[in-house]
């Protein structure tokens, strides 16, 4: 598995460099949609070559000679990439939650300029650092504790939470409907006006088929003799008045 973790994650980097190179080479693509992607594809990259690092120098020593060598050997080095991994994974979560923020700021407000990415600068980079220093200072602080590693793997009175929960809070999904739709004016909007489409029709409908029993109660029929006459063939030929409300209708039936 920590082999099939390497190719992945180098394939990963030989995809995403290039992608970074066309975002930065070409001037028609300097606006703030493509640079919130170009940040989004840097932490996914940085965060592949973290894993490969970690895997490659200190994983498979552990798999293969199962003695942890180089982790005994370098313990600083290893608690630093390991760090750094946690930290770039947790900033691929913040910059997915700033590419969906950006996203709907562009709905919500169609018309309003976004000047600056600094906020977005501070929720990508600077947010999942808070919470990856908080975790690095508690296992400092424990340093030398028979349940902790030498290189902070394990997850020692639930410490990794402090950098797996944010990046869970920003792909929960009740979070981000509740932001992005539900607390959506035009959304809002487009639901009142829905149900209020949907009482109008009901009542109309009611309205409706109560009026067509009222009429259907209401047609009076009425067929009166209005005479006879003789034809040219000796033919008598009754005429019948027929009344349905306050229409009459002359109807002839010739009688041989």
């Amino acid at each position: 598995m920590t082999i099939f973790s390497i190719v992945l994650h180098s394939l990963s980097v030989v995809v995403l460099v290039p992608a970074i190179v066309i975002f930065s080479v070409y001037k028609q693509l300097q606006v703030h949609r493509i640079s919130l992607h170009k940040n989004f594809c840097v932490a996914m990259v940085l965060y592949d070559i973290s894993v490969i690092l970690v895997d490659s120098v200190f994983i498979l020593d552990h798999v293969n000679e199962e003695k942890n060598i180089r982790v005994n050997q370098n313990p600083n080095l290893c608690k630093v990439l390991y760090t750094l991994s946690r930290y770039f994974r947790l900033c691929q979560y913040a910059w997915m939650f700033c590419e969906g923020f950006y996203l709907h700021k562009l709905i919500a407000s169609a018309f309003a300029e976004q000047k600056s990415l600094l906020i977005f600068y501070v929720v990508g980079w600077g947010c999942p650092a808070v919470f990856v220093s908080i975790s690095a200072i508690l296992r400092a602080v424990r340093a030398g504790h028979p349940e902790d590693s030498s290189c902070w793997m394990d997850n020692v009175e639930g410490y990794n939470w402090i950098t797996l929960a944010p990046g869970l809070f920003c792909l929960f999904g009740f979070f981000v409907a509740v932001i992005f739709c539900y607390f959506n004016g035009e959304v809002l909007y487009l639901l009142r006006r829905s149900y209020g489409r949907y009482r109008l029709q009901r009542g109309f409908s009611s309205r409706r088929s109560h009026s067509m029993a009222m009429t259907r109660m209401s047609v009076s029929t009425h067929v009166s003799s209005v005479g006879d006459s003789l034809n040219p063939n000796n033919g008598s030929v009754k005429k019948y008045t027929c009344t349905r409300n306050g229409d009459t209708i002359l109807e002839d039936e010739v009688w041989n």
